[in-house]
């Protein structure tokens, strides 16, 4: 049973709006925090809590045209910031049934450009690149997005200075979720999509994205990712009701996903969240759904 009568959500896109929300005690709880506010609200004794879980914020790519089709040119230039694969190593579902993926095949791309938190991004030592069009769909903000502005345009600077032309085109999160749902066949133009993804369980996460029986707008794999070894794969994977046979074949789709460079894997989110002082019970979950029965919240 809840410890409180009544919850109260007010949607504020902006992370200085919620920010100044919590230091004006207008709310007591909010989700992503402006970074640059971290110091400020930690010296007017609000609570940061944070947690590694089963999301990631990639660019899920177009595989029916434009330069990410061809493997060895623009999909093997980069080598992500934070992530490489779909999960961290702490993911909770992760390191039960996938063992082996502790630490997962790691893309070290042949190519150009290296990303690394902190640096900027350059191309590799005497190679001249040819110049790359690429038109990405990103939200202003959503479900999951963090700060999805400055991050976009902190990888759109890395990504032009390792010879990419990037046109980001911005909508808000609803008319996201359309050109996510209807996949290419819809939107044939958009080279890539930035969307964040919960990864519930190995079907959501790893099968759909690469087998062309979920092709969009029928399922999930929004760019039409498809190869032999893929669907041979997850035919075996769904034939094999032995555990530990499943779970091999599971991280071989996996490692073979992350050697395709099947999307630009960017970051996996924390979810940091900041909570008033008045704010007590709550347990920050290594999961997407988090339990607020718990909480109770002084006068």
């Amino acid at each position: 049973m809840p410890k409180q009568d009544r919850l109260v959500l007010l949607p504020m896109p902006e992370a200085a709006t919620r920010t100044a929300a919590l230091l004006s005690d207008q709310v007591n709880f909010i989700e992503a925090p402006a970074p640059d506010a971290i110091p400020v609200l930690k010296r007017a004794n609000m609570q940061i809590v944070s947690n590694v879980y089963p999301h990631n914020w990639p660019y899920i790519l177009n595989f029916t045209r434009g330069p990410f089709t061809t493997f060895e040119s623009a999909r093997r230039r980069i080598t992500p910031s934070t992530a490489t694969t779909w999960w961290t190593s702490s993911a909770a579902w992760r390191r039960l049934n996938m063992p082996r993926c502790a630490e997962p095949a790691v893309l070290r791309p042949s190519g150009d450009l290296q990303i690394r938190q902190g640096e900027g991004a350059r191309p590799a030592e005497g190679r001249k690149l040819p110049a790359c069009k690429v038109t990405l769909a990103i939200s202003t903000s959503g479900s999951g997005q963090m700060q999805s502005l400055p991050m976009n345009e902190l990888v759109k600077q890395q990504l032009e200075d390792a010879g990419f032309e990037v046109t980001l085109n911005v909508m808000d999160w609803n008319a996201l979720l359309d050109v996510s749902r209807s996949g290419v066949p819809k939107y044939p133009n958009v080279d890539g999509m930035n969307a964040s993804r919960g990864l519930l369980d190995p079907v959501s996460a790893i099968i759909k994205p690469v087998a062309t029986a979920y092709w969009s707008p029928a399922g999930s794999n929004w760019g039409h990712f498809g190869t032999p070894e893929a669907d041979g794969l997850v035919k075996q994977i769904f034939e094999e009701f032995e555990p530990e046979k499943r779970l091999a074949l599971l991280t071989r789709l996996h490692e073979y996903e992350s050697e395709q460079a099947l999307m630009i894997f960017v970051v996996h989110d924390l979810n940091p969240r900041a909570l008033s002082p008045k704010v007590h019970g709550f347990v920050q979950a290594q999961n997407w759904f988090q339990d607020l029965t718990p909480i109770t919240v002084d006068p």
